[in-house]
């Protein structure tokens, strides 16, 4: 076995800020021959881990909290088992929770001797980071997340006119001047110099922070889209994620994506079972939401 440490590249960012969908980018584009690739989904079912298209036997999930705290004991016993395994994996990238602070994941494997972090990403929603920031209830989450990463990767500029796309990278590289910072086409819009030494970085202003609550519902009926959509977009102050493969009325299978207030809706390769997983800010508005999902 090498001695040589692995490299770990750290894929973090918001709920519903694409890093699955840039994560299955990378792997069709090819990853280093036996690499490893770790997701970590704050709900009780991890729906990313069935989304990435990759080995079963070179994935593995954590699910039901996140690695940055409930999960911490969990990710160093599957970094440690990894270790100690006949192959040390070439590679190793682990997918955050939306919810993970980034910071603490570093710490943590810094310490694991046969690791070391090569790259930290974060994935940035254009269309939502600005409002996001200025939220009590995660601002100072999200601005840590921006904070911590090598390479800031923006999706979802499309929508925006060109003052608002030059106000969301003046907000970006306000929290991180150093980072090289990508459009997702790849385009690369990192400023012309270094930071300065100990510039110092500025954050929204904090708050207590969410009490966040999961949920899943399931088996759900087939359902009419326009009907969920509404529903979700009644109760969208409350829900801040939800994901699942659900069957239509019209008997075809759809995956459901919902962040930052928008659902997307993509055709699905097999009927699933009804199920939506989401997570949300506890409170009466999401048990609202809860209890209309379950009587569709």
């Amino acid at each position: 076995m090498t001695d040589t440490p692995a490299p770990v590249t750290l894929i973090s960012g918001y709920l519903g800020a694409g890093k699955t969908t840039w994560l299955n980018a990378r792997i069709r584009a090819g990853l280093p021959a036996d690499s490893l690739i770790l997701v970590n989904d704050f709900g009780a079912i991890n729906i990313d881990a069935d989304l990435i298209e990759y080995r079963n036997d070179r994935l593995l999930a954590l699910s039901n909290g996140c690695i940055c705290c409930s999960l911490s004991e969990s990710l160093a016993a599957q970094l440690a088992r990894v270790a100690n395994g006949p192959e040390r994996p070439a590679a190793l990238y682990i997918e955050t929770s939306g919810v993970a602070e980034p910071r603490r994941i570093i710490d943590l494997i810094a310490v694991a001797k046969p690791f070391r972090i090569e790259e930290t990403l974060g994935l940035v929603d254009a269309s939502s980071i600005l409002a996001l920031l200025e939220d009590p209830r995660v601002g100072t989450l999200v601005a840590g997340q921006v904070s911590c990463a090598d390479r800031l990767i923006v999706n979802r500029e499309d929508g925006l006119d060109p003052a608002s796309r030059e106000q969301v990278r003046r907000r970006l590289r306000a929290l991180n001047a150093g980072a090289r910072l990508e459009t997702s086409d790849g385009a690369d819009t990192a400023p012309a110099r270094a930071p300065e030494a100990g510039s110092p970085l500025r954050f929204s202003a904090p708050g207590a922070g969410p009490v966040w609550r999961r949920f899943v519902v399931t088996p759900m009926q087939p359902v009419e889209r326009r009907v969920l959509e509404a529903l979700l977009h009644r109760h969208a102050a409350a829900l801040a994620r939800a994901k699942g493969v659900l069957n239509q009325t019209d008997g075809r299978p759809v995956l459901l994506q919902w962040s930052g207030g928008r659902a997307d809706w993509v055709p699905y390769a097999k009927v699933g079972n009804g199920q939506l997983v989401g997570i949300g800010f506890a409170g009466a508005d999401l048990d609202a939401l809860i209890q209309a999902l379950e009587r569709l």
